[in-house]
Protein backbone atom coordinates (compact mmCIF):
# COMPACT_ATOMS: atom_id res chain seq x y z
CA UNK A 1 0.00 0.00 0.00
CA UNK A 2 1.25 3.63 -0.65
CA UNK A 3 1.28 6.05 1.44
CA UNK A 4 1.39 10.33 1.01
CA UNK A 5 4.58 12.08 2.51
CA UNK A 6 3.76 15.48 2.37
CA UNK A 7 5.94 18.77 4.23
CA UNK A 8 5.45 19.25 7.64
CA UNK A 9 2.16 21.57 7.97
CA UNK A 10 1.16 20.79 4.08
CA UNK A 11 -1.45 18.14 5.03
CA UNK A 12 -3.56 20.50 6.76
CA UNK A 13 -3.38 23.20 4.39
CA UNK A 14 -4.10 20.58 1.21
CA UNK A 15 -7.03 19.16 3.63
CA UNK A 16 -8.71 22.79 4.64
CA UNK A 17 -8.20 23.80 0.88
CA UNK A 18 -10.42 20.91 0.11
CA UNK A 19 -12.65 21.36 1.83
CA UNK A 20 -12.97 25.39 1.19
CA UNK A 21 -13.09 24.95 -2.92
CA UNK A 22 -15.42 21.84 -2.40
CA UNK A 23 -18.02 23.20 -0.27
CA UNK A 24 -18.21 20.18 1.84
CA UNK A 25 -18.35 19.57 5.45
CA UNK A 26 -15.42 17.17 7.08
CA UNK A 27 -18.30 14.48 7.51
CA UNK A 28 -19.55 14.84 3.58
CA UNK A 29 -15.65 14.51 2.80
CA UNK A 30 -15.01 11.31 4.75
CA UNK A 31 -17.86 9.79 3.07
CA UNK A 32 -16.56 10.38 -0.53
CA UNK A 33 -13.04 9.12 0.46
CA UNK A 34 -15.25 6.43 3.15
CA UNK A 35 -13.68 6.99 5.92
CA UNK A 36 -15.63 8.04 9.15
CA UNK A 37 -15.22 12.00 10.33
CA UNK A 38 -13.20 11.10 13.31
CA UNK A 39 -10.42 9.50 10.50
CA UNK A 40 -10.79 13.16 8.91
CA UNK A 41 -9.53 14.70 11.95
CA UNK A 42 -6.42 12.82 12.40
CA UNK A 43 -5.50 13.48 8.93
CA UNK A 44 -6.16 16.60 9.46
CA UNK A 45 -3.83 16.77 12.71
CA UNK A 46 -1.33 15.21 10.82
CA UNK A 47 -1.27 11.88 13.10
CA UNK A 48 -2.11 9.87 10.19
CA UNK A 49 -1.13 9.54 6.54
CA UNK A 50 -3.31 9.45 3.70
CA UNK A 51 -3.82 6.70 1.01
CA UNK A 52 -2.49 7.45 -1.86
CA UNK A 53 -5.70 6.62 -3.31
CA UNK A 54 -7.46 8.79 -0.67
CA UNK A 55 -5.49 11.64 -2.13
CA UNK A 56 -5.96 10.68 -5.47
CA UNK A 57 -10.04 11.40 -5.00
CA UNK A 58 -9.26 14.27 -2.99
CA UNK A 59 -7.01 16.34 -4.95
CA UNK A 60 -9.30 17.11 -7.82
CA UNK A 61 -10.98 19.57 -6.00
CA UNK A 62 -7.01 21.29 -5.57
CA UNK A 63 -5.93 24.24 -7.85
CA UNK A 64 -2.57 23.82 -6.03
CA UNK A 65 0.08 21.68 -7.10
CA UNK A 66 1.47 19.86 -3.66
CA UNK A 67 5.15 18.44 -3.77
CA UNK A 68 4.44 15.20 -1.95
CA UNK A 69 6.38 11.71 -1.63
CA UNK A 70 5.28 8.28 -2.06
CA UNK A 71 6.00 5.83 0.55
CA UNK A 72 5.13 2.13 -0.11
CA UNK A 73 4.61 -0.24 2.92
CA UNK A 74 3.88 -3.91 2.38
CA UNK A 75 0.62 -5.70 3.79
CA UNK A 76 2.48 -8.84 4.82
CA UNK A 77 1.21 -9.60 7.92
CA UNK A 78 3.90 -9.32 11.03
CA UNK A 79 4.18 -12.40 13.73
CA UNK A 80 3.67 -11.16 16.63
CA UNK A 81 3.42 -12.37 20.15
CA UNK A 82 1.32 -10.36 22.35
CA UNK A 83 1.48 -10.65 26.88
CA UNK A 84 -0.84 -12.68 28.64
CA UNK A 85 -0.35 -10.62 31.59
CA UNK A 86 1.25 -7.73 33.03
CA UNK A 87 4.30 -8.13 33.84
CA UNK A 88 7.40 -5.81 34.63
CA UNK A 89 8.56 -5.38 31.14
CA UNK A 90 5.06 -4.38 30.10
CA UNK A 91 4.35 -2.17 32.52
CA UNK A 92 8.00 -0.76 31.93
CA UNK A 93 7.06 -0.15 28.25
CA UNK A 94 3.88 1.68 28.80
CA UNK A 95 5.28 4.22 31.04
CA UNK A 96 7.83 4.79 28.00
CA UNK A 97 4.70 5.29 25.67
CA UNK A 98 3.42 7.92 28.00
CA UNK A 99 6.49 9.77 28.23
CA UNK A 100 7.50 9.66 24.51
CA UNK A 101 5.52 6.99 22.92
CA UNK A 102 3.25 7.33 19.80
CA UNK A 103 0.34 5.17 18.71
CA UNK A 104 -0.09 6.52 14.96
CA UNK A 105 -3.01 5.09 13.29
CA UNK A 106 -1.19 4.70 9.83
CA UNK A 107 0.42 1.49 9.31
CA UNK A 108 -0.55 0.33 13.00
CA UNK A 109 2.70 2.39 14.24
CA UNK A 110 3.88 2.26 17.95
CA UNK A 111 6.73 4.67 17.96
CA UNK A 112 8.85 6.09 20.65
CA UNK A 113 11.20 9.70 20.08
CA UNK A 114 14.09 10.32 22.29
CA UNK A 115 17.08 12.07 21.62
CA UNK A 116 20.10 11.00 19.31
CA UNK A 117 22.34 13.27 21.48
CA UNK A 118 21.87 12.07 25.15
CA UNK A 119 19.51 8.96 24.92
CA UNK A 120 21.10 7.33 22.23
CA UNK A 121 22.52 4.55 24.35
CA UNK A 122 18.94 4.19 26.03
CA UNK A 123 17.46 3.16 22.91
CA UNK A 124 19.21 0.16 23.28
CA UNK A 125 16.49 -0.81 26.23
CA UNK A 126 13.53 0.05 24.33
CA UNK A 127 14.77 -2.42 21.10
CA UNK A 128 14.86 -4.76 23.77
CA UNK A 129 11.56 -4.04 25.56
CA UNK A 130 9.65 -4.08 21.88
CA UNK A 131 11.65 -7.66 21.35
CA UNK A 132 10.59 -8.77 24.74
CA UNK A 133 6.96 -8.19 24.51
CA UNK A 134 5.94 -8.49 21.15
CA UNK A 135 8.80 -10.83 19.79
CA UNK A 136 9.45 -7.94 16.88
CA UNK A 137 13.04 -6.86 15.93
CA UNK A 138 12.51 -2.71 16.18
CA UNK A 139 13.79 -0.32 12.84
CA UNK A 140 15.24 3.14 13.84
CA UNK A 141 14.94 5.93 12.05
CA UNK A 142 17.41 9.21 12.49
CA UNK A 143 15.52 12.48 12.44
CA UNK A 144 17.95 15.69 12.58
CA UNK A 145 18.49 14.91 16.35
CA UNK A 146 15.81 12.58 17.11
CA UNK A 147 16.03 9.01 17.11
CA UNK A 148 12.72 6.92 16.55
CA UNK A 149 12.42 3.26 17.54
CA UNK A 150 9.09 1.59 15.74
CA UNK A 151 7.49 -1.32 14.78
CA UNK A 152 4.50 -1.83 12.71
CA UNK A 153 2.12 -4.23 13.81
CA UNK A 154 -1.48 -4.05 13.78
CA UNK A 155 -2.04 -7.16 16.87
CA UNK A 156 0.75 -5.15 19.16
CA UNK A 157 -1.27 -1.85 17.98
CA UNK A 158 -4.53 -2.95 18.95
CA UNK A 159 -3.43 -4.50 22.34
CA UNK A 160 -2.14 -1.01 23.62
CA UNK A 161 -5.48 0.56 22.62
CA UNK A 162 -6.74 -0.19 26.22
CA UNK A 163 -3.38 1.57 27.80
CA UNK A 164 -2.49 3.99 25.09
CA UNK A 165 -4.45 6.34 23.36
CA UNK A 166 -4.15 7.15 19.19
CA UNK A 167 -2.35 10.48 18.17
CA UNK A 168 -2.53 13.10 20.31
CA UNK A 169 -1.72 12.09 24.22
CA UNK A 170 -2.54 15.56 25.71
CA UNK A 171 -5.67 14.87 28.28
CA UNK A 172 -5.76 11.24 27.35
CA UNK A 173 -3.71 9.80 29.23
CA UNK A 174 -4.44 7.80 32.43
CA UNK A 175 -1.72 5.46 34.50
CA UNK A 176 -3.44 1.98 34.61
CA UNK A 177 -4.68 0.12 37.64
CA UNK A 178 -1.18 -1.54 38.88
CA UNK A 179 0.13 -2.96 41.69
CA UNK A 180 3.28 -1.83 43.73
CA UNK A 181 5.35 -3.73 41.86
CA UNK A 182 4.40 -2.82 38.32
CA UNK A 183 3.49 0.63 39.27
CA UNK A 184 7.99 1.18 40.21
CA UNK A 185 8.38 -0.47 36.51
CA UNK A 186 6.00 1.65 35.06
CA UNK A 187 7.61 4.88 36.90
CA UNK A 188 10.73 3.63 35.64
CA UNK A 189 9.85 4.28 32.17
CA UNK A 190 8.09 7.12 32.71
CA UNK A 191 10.94 8.74 34.36
CA UNK A 192 13.50 7.22 31.91
CA UNK A 193 11.79 9.15 28.88
CA UNK A 194 10.24 12.48 30.56
CA UNK A 195 12.26 12.70 33.93
CA UNK A 196 15.52 14.45 34.61
CA UNK A 197 17.68 14.50 37.53
CA UNK A 198 20.03 17.83 37.91
CA UNK A 199 21.79 19.73 40.76
CA UNK A 200 20.52 22.78 41.77
CA UNK A 201 23.21 24.50 44.53
CA UNK A 202 24.53 23.91 47.53
CA UNK A 203 24.84 19.90 47.30
CA UNK A 204 21.33 20.06 46.77
CA UNK A 205 19.48 18.30 43.66
CA UNK A 206 15.75 17.15 41.73
CA UNK A 207 14.22 14.63 40.50
CA UNK A 208 12.08 15.68 37.98
CA UNK A 209 8.87 14.38 35.65
CA UNK A 210 7.45 16.77 33.21
CA UNK A 211 3.99 16.42 31.72
CA UNK A 212 1.43 19.20 30.26
CA UNK A 213 -1.45 16.99 30.95
CA UNK A 214 -2.16 17.94 34.27
CA UNK A 215 -4.21 15.16 35.50
CA UNK A 216 -1.97 12.84 34.21
CA UNK A 217 0.96 15.11 36.37
CA UNK A 218 -1.58 14.23 39.35
CA UNK A 219 -1.73 10.74 38.80
CA UNK A 220 1.78 10.41 38.75
CA UNK A 221 2.18 12.69 41.85
CA UNK A 222 -0.19 10.01 43.89
CA UNK A 223 1.22 7.39 42.35
CA UNK A 224 4.41 8.53 44.15
CA UNK A 225 2.81 9.38 47.56
CA UNK A 226 1.27 5.42 47.10
CA UNK A 227 4.69 4.82 47.57
CA UNK A 228 5.95 6.52 50.16
CA UNK A 229 7.24 9.64 48.57
CA UNK A 230 6.27 13.45 48.95
CA UNK A 231 6.37 15.00 45.32
CA UNK A 232 5.65 19.20 45.04
CA UNK A 233 3.47 19.63 41.51
CA UNK A 234 4.30 23.23 40.13
CA UNK A 235 2.62 23.65 36.72
CA UNK A 236 4.06 21.31 34.63
CA UNK A 237 6.71 19.70 36.44
CA UNK A 238 6.85 17.04 39.15
CA UNK A 239 9.64 17.33 41.81
CA UNK A 240 11.12 15.10 44.10
CA UNK A 241 13.81 17.45 46.63
CA UNK A 242 14.42 15.96 50.20
CA UNK A 243 17.61 13.91 49.82
CA UNK A 244 16.68 10.89 51.78
CA UNK A 245 13.99 10.13 49.10
CA UNK A 246 16.19 10.75 45.53
CA UNK A 247 18.01 8.14 46.62
CA UNK A 248 15.65 6.07 47.76
CA UNK A 249 13.79 6.69 44.56
CA UNK A 250 17.08 5.34 42.70
CA UNK A 251 17.21 2.58 44.87
CA UNK A 252 13.74 1.63 44.47
CA UNK A 253 12.89 2.64 40.86
CA UNK A 254 15.96 2.08 39.47
CA UNK A 255 15.92 3.85 36.02
CA UNK A 256 17.52 2.30 33.10
CA UNK A 257 18.26 5.01 31.20
CA UNK A 258 21.90 5.85 31.62
CA UNK A 259 22.08 9.48 31.56
CA UNK A 260 20.14 9.25 34.74
CA UNK A 261 22.25 7.38 36.10
CA UNK A 262 25.87 8.79 35.52
CA UNK A 263 24.65 12.19 36.58
CA UNK A 264 22.94 10.64 40.31
CA UNK A 265 26.10 9.26 40.99
CA UNK A 266 27.98 12.23 39.66
CA UNK A 267 26.30 13.97 41.99
CA UNK A 268 26.77 11.24 44.80
CA UNK A 269 30.75 11.55 44.21
CA UNK A 270 30.70 15.56 44.19
CA UNK A 271 28.84 15.71 47.49
CA UNK A 272 30.90 13.25 49.35
CA UNK A 273 33.75 15.05 48.27
CA UNK A 274 32.31 18.30 49.53
CA UNK A 275 31.86 16.74 52.82
CA UNK A 276 35.21 15.48 53.34
CA UNK A 277 36.54 18.78 52.79
CA UNK A 278 34.13 20.71 54.91
CA UNK A 279 35.15 18.02 57.74
CA UNK A 280 39.13 18.42 56.94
Amino acid sequence: MEFVIFEKGMQERFLREIKENSRKTWRELAERISKSKGMMFFYLNEDSLMTKQTFETLRKHSTRKYNVKYQTVPNTPIDCSIPKKMTDDLAEFLGVMAGDGHRAIHQYALVISISNLVDKEYGGRIVALFDELFSIQAKKRVLDNLLQIFIYSKQAWEFIDKYHPIGKKKNKLHIPSLNKKHLKAYLRGLFDTDGSFYERGSGRAVVNISSRDPQFLNETKESLINLGFHPSVSGKNLNINRKAEIDRFFRLIRPANPKHQEKYHGFKRQYLKRNKQSCA
